[in-house]
């Protein structure tokens, strides 16, 4: 504790400042109370079902197929549409789509409508490979005429084949 009168130092529950002889007096501080913190209740995610999923999907695949439009015809022109020169360039523009939606924020377009988000199987955001992994085990589900979507529609945890292999799971936000 400081003395008042010449601000020397003197040890806690001294009566008289060592240095001056002043008489110390204790100083009381007063705080407010500090208000409790609400804590908000924890509810565990509830994954998202088949027909969410295939909606977002659907719509997704809209998008991606207008992208496709769009790129080939800005490549090659308009007449490039009916000559099917585009078929070359959607596994890579399908790839790219899911692959930057899904690793920068888990929703691609279809899904934010959707209200629905991929997630890794802790809880955590999708990381960069697990986002890679996922898209390209969509190529896996549709080699095997599309039996691993549907898994989705008949697994409790609703996680299709691409889900179980990226390690992911999408959820209700």
């Amino acid at each position: 504790m400081n003395c008042p009168s010449c601000g020397a130092f003197n040890p806690i529950g001294s009566n008289y400042c060592e240095k001056c002889g002043g008489e110390l007096k204790e100083t009381v501080i007063l705080v407010p109370p500090v208000p409790p913190v609400a804590i908000a209740e924890i509810k565990p995610a509830v994954n998202a079902g088949f027909g969410e999923r295939s909606a977002a999907f659907l719509l997704d695949l809209v998008i991606v197929s207008l992208l496709d439009v769009l790129l080939v015809m800005s490549l090659f022109g308009t007449n490039a549409l009916s000559q099917n020169t585009n078929n070359f360039l959607l596994p890579a523009v399908f790839l790219l789509y899911f692959w930057y939606f899904g690793a920068a924020t888990g929703q691609t377009p279809g899904k934010i409508i959707l209200g629905i988000k991929v997630v890794e199987d802790n809880g955590r955001p999708m990381k960069l490979l697990s986002g890679l992994t996922r898209t390209l085990s969509y190529y896996i589900d549709v080699m095997l005429f599309f039996s691993g979507f549907l898994l989705a529609a008949i697994r409790k945890d609703k996680k299709a084949l691409h889900d179980i292999i990226a390690g992911t799971k999408v959820v209700k936000i």
